[in-house]
């Protein structure tokens, strides 16, 4: 059962990845891989509350493993950041690899401190 607890999630967290870019892209045309960075620091916040709340069996396999795991993007923004360092666009390196990794980490402390 906790599988098609994961599929359900994974499909929802997916599709609002999907809608985030599609959004994204009608206001930004930067080359910043901006809804990467977003859908990866809410999920983080995100997580940061899950954790706090000691979420486990069905409601972790649904919300952590599948919803999160379907709306953040680990192999996406590895891509993108070897992207920008292999064409030398140290502004866009820097940032993003600073923002998605401290700030990823601070907003899940962030989450967890609320949530608790």
């Amino acid at each position: 059962m906790a599988w098609l607890m994961v599929l359900i999630g994974g499909i929802c967290g997916a599709l609002v990845r999907y809608k985030i870019n599609i959004y994204t892209s009608n206001f930004y045309l930067g080359t910043f891989p901006l809804a990467t960075l977003c859908v990866n620091l809410a999920g983080s916040f995100l997580m940061g509350i899950l954790f706090a709340k000691v979420c486990a069996g069905y409601s972790y396999a649904l919300l952590g493993t599948g919803f999160l795991g379907g709306l953040t993007t680990f192999s996406t923004m590895n891509f993108e950041l070897l992207d920008a360092l292999r064409n030398k666009q140290y502004l866009i390196f820097i940032p993003y690899f600073v923002l998605t990794y401290l700030g990823g980490f601070t907003l899940l402390l962030i989450g967890y401190i609320l949530a608790k």
